[in-house]
């Protein structure tokens, strides 16, 4: 399994981190999803090949943004 984290901005709580979490953890081929507000990241575990652009449109549509 590899894994990748990726930076998110604008998130200020666990809510936060739950929505990205339930988002993300749909695309497929994706194993695990930790994200966490306080450094800012989503940390994720897939297997295959992580397409980051669906990662990006679900950071996108829960109103947060990635990169640093």
């Amino acid at each position: 399994m590899k894994k990748q984290t990726v930076p998110i901005q604008g998130m200020h709580c666990r809510s936060c981190e739950i929505l990205l979490e339930d988002g993300i953890k749909d695309i497929p081929g994706i194993r695990a999803v930790n994200v966490s507000h306080t450094k800012g990241t989503a940390e994720i575990s897939y297997k295959g090949h992580l397409d980051i652009n669906k990662v990006q449109a679900v950071v996108d549509e829960c109103g947060y943004s990635c990169g640093v």
